[in-house]
């Protein structure tokens, strides 16, 4: 009987910890402290970033531009020195409907350059993220997580 109920309680709690990326809403996402874990553990985005403030228009629509997504989250950048002039951390949507993790590199020259990364699972902790390699297992999949616990404060 134990067993039965505690059975039943992972059939409801599960699904409330792990969401599609559809049914999150990723305004309230917070990359500050981001970190990009690859399958072995290692942080693959070592930089600090901070958020964005309003009113960079143009600028918004030439990331939409290179990352071929429509921004549904608030715009992170790069928040020390590197050899980029700047870096750029946002959700995306893309045509077909799938969220993506975006990170635009911005060069010294001018030129940008987008990296997304298909957003799989969201729980409130850390996004897994896939590159979109084929046969690609969830094993294989990149872990977003931030250095302050949580990507959604309440």
């Amino acid at each position: 009987m134990k067993i039965a109920a505690l059975l039943i309680s992972f059939l409801f709690v599960l699904p409330l910890r792990a969401q599609s990326p559809a049914s999150v809403d990723f305004s309230k996402i917070n990359f500050v402290g981001v970190q990009v874990l690859g399958p072995s553990g290692d942080n693959s985005f070592p930089w600090a970033v901070k958020p964005m403030v309003n009113g960079w228009e143009d600028l918004y629509k030439k990331l939409e531009q290179v990352s071929g997504t429509q921004i549904s989250s608030q715009i992170f950048y790069l928040a020390e020195k590197t050899s980029f002039k700047n870096i750029f951390v946002f959700v995306g949507r893309d045509g077909a409907g799938d969220y993506q993790f975006v990170n635009v590199f911005y060069t010294m020259s001018g030129q940008m350059y987008g990296s997304n990364m298909k957003i799989k699972n969201v729980e409130r902790d850390r996004l897994d993220v896939a590159q979109g390699i084929p046969n690609e297992q969830p094993k294989d999949y990149y872990r977003v997580v931030s250095k302050n616990g949580t990507l959604f404060p309440n």
